[in-house]
């Protein structure tokens, strides 16, 4: 529920600081459901069919994001797929170290 800023003025100042910390909270998921989604546009290279070279350029010129943001995501997106590849890697050498065997999926 979207207040105005004007609404923002009734709010007590708990009821302030609990709808700031629930919006951040919101905000970090929405992100890294963003993050997600364009990630796999990106791994199936979705961007190409609609004439645009990069997955930069269609964030740029498709979907109409800055250059800031679009360079901010596409690093997001690559240091969140080092981390799950990097995470999958510990997870894999740990089940082997202990003799399991591993067939988890990325």
């Amino acid at each position: 529920m979207a207040l105005s800023s004007s609404g923002l003025t009734a709010l007590s100042d708990e009821a302030l600081l609990e709808r700031l910390r629930e919006l951040l909270a919101r905000d970090a998921g929405l992100e890294a459901d963003l993050l997600a989604h364009i990630g796999e546009v990106d791994a199936r290279e979705l961007y190409l069919p609609l004439g645009y070279p990069s997955l930069y350029a269609y964030l740029t010129e498709g979907l109409h994001l800055s250059e800031s943001a679009a360079t901010t995501a596409s690093r997001r997106r690559a240091q969140h797929a080092r981390f799950r590849l990097s995470s999958t890697a510990c997870v894999q050498e740990s089940c082997t170290s202990r003799g399991f065997v591993c067939s988890h999926r990325s």
